[in-house]
């Protein structure tokens, strides 16, 4: 038992909180010719190391990617980094978007509310101002790359983030 859940038991609060959320694995693995560090996910691993056996569909052919890819070459006038970095807030975004938004979510907020005035305030703003359809806000989660260059003057690192298309945003 971990010593969180024993304060808890000692404190006699209840001990039957189910958070439905992903606790990061960060792992690293060898796929093909390339060195992959995933930050948060093991699973993340596993599906490259099937897409890499032809299991799985190749990040290449997926048109955010295929765009932070161009505006490297672009940026840096080759396509040989010594690293490289992609990240698609959208997906870790959605996962955010379903936990606050679950059931299990407002009942955990209901029942520490009772003795928490911060926690009052949050569930009764989320009651207060439901949630937007996720379809409404994913327009606003673009997503970013960056690369790492060596040269005789050292390493020289690059971040960026793509602008949100106006013509994606509606009318209303």
């Amino acid at each position: 038992m971990d010593r969180r859940r024993q304060r808890r038991i000692e404190r006699g609060q209840e001990d039957d909180v189910d958070v439905d959320m992903n606790v990061p694995q960060p792992a690293f693995a060898l796929i093909g010719n390339y060195l992959v560090i995933s930050p948060q996910s093991r699973q993340f691993l596993e599906v490259a190391i099937d897409t890499e056996q032809g299991d799985g569909e190749a990040l290449m052919n997926d048109i955010k990617f295929q765009s932070i890819t161009k505006k490297m070459n672009r940026l840096m006038k080759t396509d040989m980094p010594c690293a490289m970095m992609y990240q698609n807030p959208e997906e870790s975004m959605r996962l955010m978007y379903e936990l606050v938004s679950s059931d299990n979510t407002m009942s955990m907020l209901a029942r520490g509310a009772e003795d928490n005035q911060y926690l009052d305030g949050l569930r009764a703003r989320l009651e207060e101002n439901p949630l937007p359809p996720f379809e409404d806000l994913q327009k606003f989660f673009k997503p970013s790359g960056g690369y790492a260059t060596s040269d005789d003057t050292g390493y020289h690192l690059l971040a960026f983030a793509l602008r949100a298309d106006p013509s994606e945003e509606s009318d209303e």
